[in-house]
C-alpha cells in the first residue's frame, strides 16, 4: 500500500513539474485522466484515441494515458504510449522518460528504469527522475550514488513552491530516503540532520521519524569517533526524548507492533545509559 502511495505521489510530482514548463497542444479537449477517474480506463482509452486522431501532437493526451496505465499496473502499455509520445512530441521526452522509468519499476526491471531516469535527467534535470533514480540506487546498495541523487532532487523541490502540500510531502520523502542512505554508510550524524529537517517541516512528527532519529543518535554515540564525548552525552540523552515521542505517536495511532518494538529499544537504551 505504501509503495502505491509513493508511486501516486511521484506521478503527481511529475505532472506538477511538467505543468510549469509544458504547453500542451489542445487545452479545449476533455481531460483524459478525469474521464478515467470518473468512468474507468476503457472510456479513457476511447477518448485518448479520439484526441490523438484530432491532434496527433497533443502531448497532454500521451502524458495522461501513460499515467493511467501506470496506475492501472499496465506497465508495457505505459511504455508503448510514452515511446509514441517521445517520437511525436520529442520536446517533452524528459516527461515521458520519467513515466517509462516508473513503468519499468513496475515490471521489476530496475536497470532499464535507471536508464530511463538518466535519459530524462540528461534532457532536462528535475526532481522526479533524481528522486526515483536515487531510490533505485539505494535498493541496489549504491548508497553514495543515492545520496548524490537525493541531494540534487532537494535542489529542484522548489519547483513545487506554489503547491505547499506537495512541496512538504516531496521534500520530506527525499530527506527520509537520504537519511536512510547516510545511515547505511555509517554517516549517522548526517542522518540525524536529515531527520531534523523532516521534523522542522512537520513539527507534529511521524513517530517513525522520531524512532529512526533516536537510532541514528545512538549510533553516533556508539560508532562516531569524530564527535566529542561531551556532545555525545547530549545526543545520547536526546535519544530518550525521541523514543518518548515515538511511543506517544504509536500509542495514539494504535500501532501495537511498532510500540512494542520501540518500547524494547527504549529498555535497551536505558541499560546502556545505566552502565555509562
Amino acid at each position: 500500500m505504501k509503495k502505491r502511495i509513493l508511486i501516486l505521489l511521484t506521478l503527481t510530482a511529475i505532472i506538477a513539474f511538467s505543468n510549469t514548463s509544458m504547453v500542451f497542444a489542445d487545452g479545449k479537449t476533455q481531460d483524459i485522466y478525469e474521464i478515467y477517474k470518473s468512468v474507468g480506463v476503457t472510456k479513457a482509452e476511447t477518448e485518448f484515441e479520439e484526441q490523438i486522431r484530432k491532434n496527433p501532437l497533443d502531448g497532454n493526451a500521451y502524458s495522461n494515458m501513460t499515467r493511467i496505465y501506470i496506475e492501472e499496473k499496465y506497465p508495457q502499455k505505459a511504455i508503448d504510449i510514452a515511446q509514441k509520445g517521445i517520437k511525436t512530441v520529442p520536446e517533452y521526452a524528459y516527461l515521458y522518460y520519467n513515466f517509462i522509468g516508473l513503468a519499468y519499476e513496475g515490471m521489476g526491471d530496475f536497470e532499464n528504469a535507471i536508464n530511463a531516469y538518466s535519459k530524462s535527467i540528461e534532457i532536462l534535470p528535475s526532481e522526479p527522475p533524481y528522486y526515483n533514480r536515487g531510490k533505485l540506487y539505494g535498493n541496489k546498495g549504491e548508497f553514495k550514488k543515492a545520496i548524490s541523487d537525493f541531494t540534487k532532487a532537494i535542489d529542484f523541490v522548489s519547483d513545487y513552491k506554489d503547491n505547499k502540500e506537495l512541496y512538504q510531502q516531496r521534500i520530506s520523502e527525499i530527506y527520509w530516503y537520504r537519511a536512510s542512505a547516510y545511515a547505511e554508510i555509517g554517516e549517522y550524524l548526517n542522518a540525524v540532520h536529515d531527520y531534523d529537517s523532516i521534523l522542522q517541516i512537520s513539527p507534529s512528527g511521524d513517530p517513525d521519524v522520531y524512532k529512526y532519529r533516536a537510532m541514528a543518535k545512538i549510533s553516533v554515540c556508539m560508532q562516531d569517533n569524530s564527535v566529542p564525548d561531551s556532545e555525545k552525552n547530549i545526543i545520547f540523552n536526546s535519544a530518550f526524548d525521541d523514543l518518548d515521542s515515538a511511543l506517544k505517536g504509536y500509542r495514539e495511532t494504535n500501532n501495537v507492533k511498532a510500540y512494542q518494538e520501540t518500547f524494547e529499544l527504549n529498555k535497551k537504551l536505558l541499560n546502556i545509559f545505566t552502565k555509562k
